[in-house]
């Protein structure tokens, strides 16, 4: 007996598939990258140097991650959470592949790598 499917092609079944994961997820349009989910309002990616001392005087962690560092990408939820739960701490993400000289600079060789300092002191406390 013949196998009988509710679709017509397999086309249409992928297309079924990725229209039901763009509704549940929300990624109509385009796909998040994985650093850009669950992102809290005081977590941002840095675009450069200078934008790693306008935080007044709060707390400040400083992520370096690499899209391709399976760490990073394991580690990213717990830092949302961390993120929601402290919201008067600012939580800065340098991506590695788009700001190496920077990194390099900060003496950054393995990710994740994480540096804190408090704003107005502009000094870097490593643990």
């Amino acid at each position: 007996m013949p196998k009988i499917s509710p679709f017509s092609s397999i086309k249409e079944y992928q297309l079924l598939v990725n229209h039901y994961f763009e509704l549940r997820w929300g990624l109509i349009g385009k796909a998040q990258k994985w650093w850009e989910k669950g992102l809290q309002p005081n977590m941002r990616e840095v675009s450069s140097a200078d934008s790693l001392f306008n935080s007044g005087d709060k707390l400040v962690v400083l992520e370096f991650f690499s899209p391709g560092c399976g760490g990073c990408r394991a580690l990213h939820p717990k830092l949302c959470q961390l993120a929601e739960m402290n919201q008067d701490v600012q939580f800065l993400q340098v991506n590695y592949e788009e700001h190496k000289s920077m990194c390099y600079n900060l003496n950054v060789h393995v990710l994740p790598f994480f540096r804190f300092y408090r704003g107005s002191q502009r000094s870097f406390m490593q643990l």
